[in-house]
């Protein structure tokens, strides 16, 4: 896994950031070795699976009593199965007769603005988004012979979704003493 995080002020004593982003490394690892093993053995399969996120966070302060924070999310995985039916991977103009991809991802995201007001009363606003995507396909490859160059025709099922949500929100509290 492979990580990477920046944080610090923008503005000292006003507002700050912290970012993440972080990918997965085992699939260009796995990737070498299947290769190996399809050289020497001839191993009519190739399957790939990685995922990667980014996280960013920002806060201001306007005042001691106001407050803005703004949050966000992105994640996404994917997953990939090749098969060769009857030719080695190795030989370029070999085509694949079966491609599996699988991919989802989510995307959130908020933004806050918090409010004292008058010592007792405690005011917070929300905004937000999310999404989730999916893609599936499942396809079937075979070399069209009908002409004089290689074309490959593909068939087979396709599926994709995606779900959205918005939001907002106002909630306030009052603090007795």
């Amino acid at each position: 896994l492979g990580t990477i995080r920046l944080e610090g002020p923008l503005r000292k004593g006003k507002t700050s950031f912290h970012m993440a982003a972080r990918r997965t490394i085992l699939d260009m690892l796995t990737s070498a070795f299947q290769r190996r093993a399809q050289t020497r053995q001839g191993l009519p399969l190739f399957i790939n699976y990685n995922f990667d996120d980014f996280n960013l966070k920002l806060n201001h302060i306007f005042s001691p009593n106001s407050r803005l924070y703004f949050s966000s999310y992105w994640g996404n995985d994917r997953f990939v199965n090749q098969s060769f039916d009857g030719a080695s991977p190795q030989d370029k103009s070999a085509v694949p007769s079966k491609l599996t991809r699988l991919r989802w991802g989510n995307r959130v995201h908020a933004l806050r603005w918090t409010q004292l007001i008058g010592g007792r009363w405690f005011v917070q606003t929300i905004l937000h988004h999310s999404q989730y995507q999916y893609a599936y396909n499942d396809l079937r490859l075979a070399p069209d012979l009908s002409g004089d160059s290689l074309k490959v025709v593909q068939f087979g099922n396709v599926t994709r979704s995606r779900l959205q949500d918005w939001g907002a929100k106002v909630m306030v509290d009052y603090y007795p003493t």
